[in-house]
């Protein structure tokens, strides 16, 4: 998402993060946030390009890996 001229960038872009968050904590999910928030295309380029900052690979491992490691505990608490 990119940064306009209104309030609207800092609504959505809050509102998403609190969004997942919340259903994050109420179904027990590890989700990634992978949602860009830029000031300009260039940055948003820069930060998804998977060659550069891959933000969204990122977010997405980082769910794999809590995923993974929920897994794990379950089959430790069922011994």
């Amino acid at each position: 998402m990119v940064r306009g001229e209104t309030i609207h960038f800092d609504l959505v872009a809050g509102e998403s993060c609190r969004a997942l968050a919340e259903l994050g904590i109420r179904q027990r999910l590890p989700i990634g946030n992978g949602i860009l928030t830029v000031d300009t295309l260039a940055q948003a380029v820069e930060r998804a390009d998977p060659a550069r900052q891959d933000k969204g690979g990122h977010a997405a491992r980082a769910a794999l890996a809590l995923l993974a490691l929920a897994r794990r505990w379950q089959g430790k608490a069922g011994r």
